[in-house]
């Protein structure tokens, strides 16, 4: 069973959480995991992509990416 994720919506605001932070991309069903940190009083952010949680999200909803060779 896929796990649940936040869906996230161009230009739409989100909640998010200091723990388990993943959002599937609106388009093309692509999972993050992002990390927050504050240093020095600065928000600092880190994206990594779950490439198998990204396959599974992408069968279940049919999505197919084909990339163009340059």
């Amino acid at each position: 069973m896929a796990e649940k994720y936040v869906q996230v919506v161009e230009g739409e605001w989100t909640d998010e959480s200091w723990e388990k932070n993943h959002d599937q991309c609106c388009d093309c069903g692509l999972v993050h995991e992002i990390d927050y940190r504050i240093v020095n009083g600065v928000l600092q952010s880190k994206v990594r992509v779950l490439q198998r949680n990204t396959d599974q999200i992408r069968r279940i909803n049919g999505i197919r990416v084909i990339r163009k060779k340059q």
